[in-house]
């Protein structure tokens, strides 16, 4: 049992213990609390759903979490690497083939280790000449059969197992990834191509480690590997050959890597690797090699990265739970009430006959703990298949955000103490709401309670003349110290206590419903403030907290305003009424009742604006992060790679339809990046290096998504890293941070002066001063081509890649790659959008818990209002104008919270994309909205047009 979790349990116990205590020790007022649950049950019901739906939502949150952040763990780590522990590099360089065996058969190591295996890695390019497809990006993994067995054997499709030794001297093994993207079978004529700079052209002396590699070579497909043990090294396209095939593909009998498993298995070796590191640098450091060599306990590290990158999708998912637990929070309260109201008269009895004020709240408490209980239990059984829907969604993102070259599985994870600590912390929650809502149930008259009529206004009770400066003061002092933290979390709450000391001390000199509009505004705009100011890139788990706060407190403020100001759609309906006086009957009733009860409204709308505002702030972000050609392309229509060669030569056929076209020098580091972002870190990856010119500034490649500060354009930033070669740009890291790269003296840094959106050239863009320690990468080429008008980029795209497959070019249009990374936006945003959806059946509940209230709360005055002459249908109809009415003003508050929060998370990023609003989508949610007021509200309501007058007048009880 981890720590959190006995908090947790321990918490969850000691509350209901104590009610388990208090239901002992009053054992009439338990079973009056039971038979009121069980009475009715379909009222309980409908009790339980409402209350289970915060449970569900938290536990489907956390299971999305544990399954999201173990499939990456599981696939990056643990089968990427799999045996493989510690690796040994000389960042891209070569050294000598005696250096692994001397290190084998130091005795140090042998104690410390399973085995020692030579290696080489490359990135090149590849053909199938029997599919003639291509492929560019590729890895070139080379090993040693004789010493491959300690790190598992290849698992073939058709059920074989190897370790290479049968593979003859020209064939090779693909991945399955490699494998579907080029359409290969066993047997088939296959090509490899690879290209590195050599010393000539980098313009420096030969030093020892220089290789320089121009191969071209046919093969035969040996096998399709299989996503297990060496197979799935770094789970995308690799060719897998013996070490000798590559080095003489690479023409050397050098290596590059050199691969350590530890004793263990593939998850159960990080303390081995741990413990046999430090014996393994001292090793190598007494090697004496030409080149200085890197010692990397590669898994350990990818577990961590790995571990730290769920941090964000964790804080997300739960900040997103949190809202709709918010929510949830109101319908509690609004089901309490409910529960009050319908048993006014026999709660008024009870204290007529000498019960007192706590009792009565512990028998309501009583109760809530059964609803609590049974919705905890319901709601963990919801949460499962939710809690797996999300995960998928997270899946299915990031498969689409990697593309074809990647393959990542999905596995769910269902962990027992998640779904106890989901339900140990969703009822508690209920419980606490439960225990405050029903503190008002021993406040009410006994007299009206009895007689069922209104509360009597409530007599101002004189508080001790201390009390109240103490509590201004403490407020004050509060927002003081929270304003002077750098902590965001501290500061906006800090403000949110000077506004509410603020607003105490005016309260008894302001107008009422001038006091609670000021108040309700300066909520809401120091929020907004705040929330522009946060950095989601910082601090994941800081910032979701600075949302999920800033997002309530703002619609709390803005609905206090909306329900301080009914008066103003009192006063057009007023105009109305002058042409449309049945219309005015109508919706006068309504408004009176929304504004008589400033409290359930506000409770009933929050539930609403809360849902909306989220989902009206994707509703922003699908136009913000939406396909824009022209942006996205910056003019270009076709974009063409090439790993395997520095060259693209553009048939013949094609050149008539080509405009113009840039070469970009495209260099292929491959080794460990290190960066704040997590996201970018790993400590196997493919980074390509597009070496610019130094006026580039006129003539820019890619247009910038976000930039530093310090940089009013982008023409600046890209003057900025070709005059200085600590800046670079690219899609690595975050504008601002800084990103290391591992070079042949220790690690690089640069810093990232701006960012390109993913999809178009992924990678860094530098000088070649930038990138001189980098010389031994491998050598490519990446060009833009703009078409000429009429041509059809895609059918150029195809013939491009048709023409040049023996190099593995890859071709795409522009259009197809802005279509790709939309639908990986649109997928990535659907993963919220479930959570959000579940929000809305909290909206629903609560409509459908105020309508029944309607019934029991206004019979009299539903009975009067008949006598008087109303119709049924004008009953039935104001009845459901005013659940209309409640929710048109929460999805009122709820755009403008989410457009305004959507805006300035556009300028926070200094986008010069499009700002707009995804109407579309802000139109299916109030249909939806809509549709849901009236079906919920439809059968209340036509029940409380059936009821008698006569009856209805009388009714007490």
């Amino acid at each position: 049992m981890t720590p959190a979790l006995g908090a947790i349990l321990a918490v969850f116990l000691v509350a209901y213990g104590a009610v388990v205590v208090f239901a002992a020790r009053r054992p009439l007022l338990a079973r009056l609390a039971a038979r009121e649950a069980l009475r009715r049950k379909g009222q309980s019901l409908l009790v339980v759903a409402g209350l289970m739906v915060g449970t569900a939502t938290v536990t489907a949150a956390l299971i999305a979490a544990d399954s999201v952040g173990d499939s990456s763990v599981n696939a990056f780590a643990y089968q990427n690497w799999s045996y493989t522990d510690i690796t040994v590099m000389a960042s891209n360089r070569f050294f000598p083939r005696d250096v692994p065996d001397r290190l084998a058969a130091d005795q140090e190591v042998r104690r410390v280790t399973d085995g020692v295996a030579p290696g080489i890695e490359l990135v090149g390019s590849a053909a199938d000449l029997s599919t003639r497809q291509g492929s560019s990006r590729v890895t070139i993994v080379g090993f040693d059969p004789a010493a491959q067995e300690p790190f598992g054997a290849f698992v073939l499709t058709d059920g074989r197992r190897t370790f290479g030794s049968d593979l003859g001297p020209e064939r090779v093994l693909l991945s399955r990834t490699l494998a579907d993207k080029l359409d290969s079978r066993p047997g088939n004529r296959f090509r490899v191509t690879l290209q590195t700079d050599d010393d000539s052209q980098a313009g420096d002396a030969p030093q020892a480690g220089d290789a320089p590699l121009k191969a071209q070579v046919a093969l035969r497909v040996g096998g399709i590997a299989r996503q297990e043990g060496p197979g799935a090294y770094t789970l995308g396209a690799v060719v897998f050959a013996p070490l000798d095939l590559v080095q003489r593909l690479a023409g050397t009998d050098q290596v590059n890597v050199v691969r350590i498993s530890v004793p263990g298995g593939i998850r159960d070796t990080l303390e081995e690797s741990r413990r046999a590191a430090p014996v393994i640098r001292r090793a190598v450091q007494g090697l004496g090699a030409p080149v200085a060599l890197t010692v990397r306990e590669a898994k350990a590290q990818e577990v961590e990265t790995a571990t730290e990158a769920t941090v964000f999708i964790r804080a997300m998912l739960v900040g997103m739970s949190a809202l709709v637990v918010a929510a949830g929070a109101a319908l509690v309260v609004n089901l309490i009430g409910m529960l009050t109201e319908e048993r006014r008269s026999r709660l008024g009895v009870l204290r007529a006959l000498g019960l007192k004020r706590r009792p009565l709240v512990g028998l309501s408490v009583i109760e809530g703990a059964l609803y609590s209980i049974a919705a905890g239990l319901v709601g963990t059984a919801v949460a499962v298949p939710a809690g797996r829907l999300v995960a998928s969604r997270f899946g299915r993102a990031f498969a689409e955000f990697a593309g074809e070259d990647f393959d990542f599985r999905f596995d769910f994870y269902l962990k027992p103490e998640t779904l106890l600590s989901g339900f140990a912390i969703g009822s508690f929650l209920t419980l606490v709401v439960v225990f405050f809502a029903s503190r008002r149930t021993g406040r009410m008259s006994i007299t009206a309670a009895i007689r069922n009529l209104p509360e009597p206004p409530p007599e101002r009770r004189r508080s001790r003349g201390w009390v109240r400066p103490v509590r201004i003061s403490l407020l004050g002092v509060l927002g003081v110290a929270g304003l002077l933290q750098s902590n965001q979390l501290f500061r906006l709450i800090g403000g949110l206590a000077l506004i509410v000391m603020a607003s105490a001390l005016l309260r008894p000199r302001s107008e009422a419903r001038l006091h609670a509009t000021v108040t309700g505004a300066a909520l809401a705009a120091w929020s907004f403030f705040m929330i522009g100011l946060a950095d989601p890139n910082r601090d994941p788990e800081l910032f979701f907290s600075v949302f999920v706060v800033a997002m309530l407190t703002s619609v709390f403020g803005l609905t206090i305003l909306a329900s301080a100001n009914l008066h103003v759609a009192e006063t057009l309906v007023g105009l109305l009424g002058r042409a449309f006086t049945r219309l005015r009957a109508i919706l006068r009733p309504p408004l009176a009742y929304l504004a008589r009860r400033p409290l359930r409204t506000g409770l009933t709308t929050g539930v609403f604006a809360v849902i909306v505002g989220m989902l009206s702030l994707f509703a922003v972000f699908f136009v913000i992060f939406g396909p824009d050609y022209d942006e996205f392309g910056n003019g270009y229509d076709v974009r063409v790679l090439s790993t395997g060669t520095p060259v693209i030569d553009i048939p013949p056929d094609v050149r008539p339809d080509i405009a113009r076209s840039t070469v970009i020098p495209t260099r292929g580091y491959v080794g460990p990046v290190r960066s704040p972002d997590s996201f970018t870190s790993g400590e196997h990856v493919f980074v390509p290096m597009f070496e610019i010119e130094s006026n580039v500034a006129q003539n820019p490649p890619v247009r910038l998504e976000q930039r530093m500060r310090r940089f009013r354009t982008d023409r600046e930033a890209w003057e900025a890293i070709a005059r200085d070669p600590r800046f670079v740009i690219g899609n690595f890291g975050t504008p601002g941070r800084e990103i290391a790269l591992e070079g042949p003296s220790g690690p690089v840094t640069f810093t990232v002066a701006g960012t390109q959106s993913f999809g178009l050239l992924d990678g860094v863009f530098g000088t070649r001063t930038a990138f001189a320690p980098f010389r031994n990468a491998s050598v490519g080429a990446s060009m833009l081509i703009d078409v000429r008008e009429g041509a059809n980029a895609r059918q150029i795209a195809r013939a491009i890649e048709a023409h040049l497959f023996e190099q593995g070019v890859d071709a795409e249009s522009v259009q197809t790659l802005l279509d790709n990374q939309d639908r990986a936006n649109r997928a990535f945003f659907s993963t919220i959008d479930v959570l959000m959806r579940m929000g809305l059946v909290v909206g629903i509940l609560s409509l459908g818990i105020v309508a029944f209230r309607i019934i029991t709360e206004r019979r009299h005055v539903i009975g009067v209002m008949r006598a008087l002459g109303f119709k049924r249908r004008g009953v039935m109809v104001g009845l459901m104008a005013e659940a209309a009415l409640t929710a048109s003003i929460g999805a009122v508050v709820g755009i403008i919270v989410g457009v305004t929060m959507g805006y300035l998370f556009y300028r926070q990023g200094d986008a010069e994309g499009n700002f707009g609003i995804d109407f579309g989508s802000i139109g299916g949610v109030l249909a939806l909205i809509y549709l849901a007021v009236l079906l919920v509200t439809l059968v209340p309501a036509w029940r409380a047009s059936r009821l008698p007058p006569a009856e209805a007048v009388r009714y007490t009880e």
